[in-house]
């Protein structure tokens, strides 16, 4: 600011003695004489201003100077000489003062770009120019400290050979001709590697045409940033995201995943959990868990578990549920919460395992225990309870037989021996739960097995008040009659009693993928979720009399067919059981 202001008042200074000596000069000087040339000489001092419009005021000064002088001056001879000097004067003071004009545009231009180069030269990026054969032609102090080398040991070099990885260096070259040639600045940011002194670095280049006066390409300028750190963190972050999709791929081949929001609607479950409850992603998305609810467990069961959860705790716990075709499976569940930072929980990941197969190992291992105790106690029923009891029984047959017809003692007679008739029968199941035999298979038809069993019901004297309905498909099937018979009458027994020995039983018998699916449903009150567990458990029984047998050997002999038989409790109410066994006997 100071130098501007004295280079001013100097030059100031100078241009108005000049001016003055000029002019006292001039106007003592007759007409015709040359004398105003020295003006285009004072005119030149202008070049000393700083600023175009100083310039312009001296000229138009000295021009007033250069026509008032004339006409100040007295006549002389050439006067019509003195006119074209004076002509030629003021064209030349014009002049001059354009070409100062000009010059300190210049200048400034010239100023104003080396200011845009020096600034450029000082950014936090780095700067790096390069002609038309790839050689470093300029580079700033941000690109020598990225490089880690002095100016001049970048400065001649051709940048793709010696600071770009070999395996870059064809799309590099690429690049930049395709900036060359086309002249249009490249739009999108490339990450391109290159080879500083402290390594390999990853930058992020943004690359333009470098252009001449004429708007010709002489070669490329770019700026770069040290984007190595970032690019660190998003290989990392890219190798944790594998990781995780790594661990979520092994988590769905072994585990059967299902993620549901703070208020139980499921969000999220994988393939595993579609193939064990049999329903589709589309069937399970925005519905709860109740949707394969078996009735199992008991509502304070899942108060429980939802008290643990609510509170941020991790819950475990074997679940029994029921696929979308009516079969159930057991699991092995872990429920862990996600909590906000107020600690309430915002939604559930349950992982769980499919543990059918081991909760009908330990339920085979505890059959086999109740058996093996059976067969011990069996034979000492057989010898010690079953031939008394017979004895007992024909006993009292020639007792009663020699008492009246009607009297008070025959009728005592006759409860006994209907009383010994029940235990003879307990003892009966007993044996044939204990020493089953194998299985005699013949051809029956299903729909006649079931109409043959349901009169053994109906023709007894207590059931009258029960009918059974039968829809039944056409068929046969492989099976052991007896035995099947057994198990079919067991479950009509049950249902008639359920009723307390009225009401209607529907009977239905569908054939479907060469398999028999028999069902067998009551109006009664159905059962309590604490006793469905233990139905088919040995010497478990609901009845007031009864030996508990009759569920457990119907499992062993249709598991002994192939099948399966599973107990159910519609949302309307009553029991249904239902048998299912292969048409064929293989």
């Amino acid at each position: 600011m100071n130098t501007t202001r004295n280079q001013l008042s100097f030059a100031v200074a100078i241009a108005l003695v000049a001016s003055a000596a000029t002019f006292v000069f001039d106007i003592s000087t007759p007409r015709g004489i040359a004398a105003a040339m020295p003006y285009v000489v004072v005119m030149a001092l202008g070049a000393w201003l700083p600023k175009p419009r100083w310039v312009v005021a001296m000229a138009l000064v000295l021009g007033a100077l250069t026509a008032g002088a004339y006409l100040l001056k007295p006549s002389g001879p050439h006067e019509q000489f003195g006119i074209l000097n004076r002509i030629l004067t003021l064209c030349g003071i014009a002049v001059t003062a354009g070409g100062v004009v000009w010059k300190l545009r210049l200048e400034s231009r010239v100023a104003m770009e080396r200011a845009r180069q020096g600034e450029l030269l000082n950014l936090g990026v780095a700067i790096v120019a390069l002609d038309m054969a790839g050689r470093v032609s300029l580079v700033n102090r941000a690109g020598c400290e990225l490089l880690g080398l002095p100016e001049s040991e970048i400065l001649g070099q051709d940048w793709v050979d010696r600071f770009v990885p070999e395996a870059e260096r064809v799309r590099v070259h690429e690049a930049l001709a395709q900036v060359r040639t086309s002249g249009r600045t490249l739009i999108e940011t490339t990450i391109n590697p290159i080879l500083a002194k402290s390594g390999v670095r990853e930058v992020a280049w943004y690359n333009l045409p470098r252009l001449d006066e004429e708007g010709r390409v002489i070669g490329t300028i770019s700026s770069g940033s040290d984007v190595s750190e970032q690019a660190r963190a998003e290989k990392a972050l890219k190798r944790t995201y594998k990781d995780l999709a790594d661990i979520n791929y092994a988590l769905d081949q072994s585990a059967i995943v299902a993620v549901t929001d703070a208020a139980g609607t499921i969000t999220y479950v994988n393939d595993r959990f579609c193939e064990i409850s049999k329903f589709s992603r589309e069937e399970l998305l925005g519905r709860n868990h109740r949707v394969i609810n078996s009735g199992t467990h008991s509502r304070q069961f899942f108060e429980e578990m939802w008290r643990t959860i609510a509170a941020g705790k991790v819950w475990r716990g074997e679940v029994r549920n029921r696929a979308k075709d009516g079969s159930h499976y057991w699991v092995d569940t872990t429920i862990i919460p996600f909590v906000d930072d107020h600690g309430r929980p915002f939604k559930y990941l349950a992982i769980r395992s499919d543990i059918t197969a081991r909760k009908a190992a330990e339920q085979k291992v505890a059959e086999q225990a109740a058996l093996a105790r059976l067969g011990e106690m069996a034979a000492v029923v057989a010898h010690e309870v079953k031939n008394p009891l017979a004895g007992i029984g024909g006993a009292l047959q020639i007792i009663g037989s020699r008492m009246p017809a009607g009297s008070e003692d025959r009728l005592i007679v006759n409860d006994m021996l209907d009383r010994i008739k029940t235990l003879d029968l307990m003892v009966r199941d007993l044996l044939v739960f204990a020493r089953p035999r194998p299985l005699r298979r013949v051809s029956v038809e299903i729909s006649q097995l079931l109409r043959d069993t349901a009169s053994l019901l109906t023709r007894n004297p207590e059931y009258t008040q029960v009918e059974v309905h039968i829809d039944a498909a056409e068929g046969g099937a492989d099976v052991d009659a007896e035995q099947l018979r057994g198990v079919l009458l067991n479950l009509l027994l049950n249902a008639a009693q359920a009723m307390n020995a009225k009401g209607r039983i529907e009977v239905q018998a569908l054939l479907r993928d060469s398999r028999w699916i028999i069902s067998i449903s009551d109006q009664g009150p159905g059962v309590s979720p604490e006793a469905r567990e233990k139905l088919f458990q040995p010497f478990f029984t609901t009845k007031h009399r009864g030996t508990g047998l009759g569920l457990a050997i119907a499992k062993r002999v249709i598991e002994g067919h192939g099948g399966r038989i599973e107990l159910q409790w519609p949302a309307g109410g009553g029991t249904r059981a239902v048998v299912t066994i292969p048409a064929s006997g293989e």
